[in-house]
């Protein structure tokens, strides 16, 4: 979180997206979600699903991907406006209907500057504590159906140990968090 947090106060441009080094877009991505956020006026653009890759097969060509999602559940059909309750959206979060990183969020970059939101000095689950204070502070927050990020799963990364789930991360972080 480091890099990124020096990074952050530097922003001009009006949206900031958070692209992990070994995964990629798909040349619309940024476009697709620029234009949601103008039409809704949101803090932050969440996709649900992703291109899944392994590493040995690595392509952002879309005819050669396979939809797939943080998880298996409710997604939506069009763009959707998430309740504004903080609390409703935690339900949503630690009930499972939604994965809630930070490679999945398309966030205004006034929301980060104002709020002062930054990475925790922590060395894991950096992403999952960052979006969580998203969650928290966005004002308006739109899922979105779109496919547009190229999840690579290379061999012997961190993602390939087991994770925690969602309850688990909030109870494990939750000093840091609050």
């Amino acid at each position: 979180g480091v890099p990124r947090n020096t990074a952050m106060p530097l922003a001009k441009g009006k949206y900031i997206y958070f692209l992990d080094s070994d995964d990629a877009f798909i040349n619309t991505a940024l476009e697709e979600l620029y234009n949601v956020a103008e039409e809704f006026q949101a803090d932050v653009i969440h996709c649900e699903r992703y291109f899944f890759v392994q590493d040995e097969d690595f392509t952002t060509d879309k005819t050669k991907l396979k939809a797939d999602a943080w998880l298996k559940a409710d997604f939506v059909d069009e763009p959707t406006l998430m309740p504004q309750s903080v609390e409703e959206r935690i339900k949503l979060f630690t009930n499972g209907k939604f994965d809630w990183t930070t490679y999945n969020q398309f966030i205004r970059t006034d929301l980060i500057q104002r709020e002062k939101i930054e990475f925790p000095p922590i060395r894991a689950s950096v992403d999952s504590i960052f979006a969580l204070y998203l969650l928290c502070l966005a004002e308006t927050v739109v899922r979105v159906p779109n496919v547009i990020y190229v999840y690579r799963r290379r061999r012997g990364s961190v993602t390939e140990t087991k994770s925690l789930d969602a309850k688990k991360k909030i109870r494990r972080f939750s000093d840091l968090f609050f």
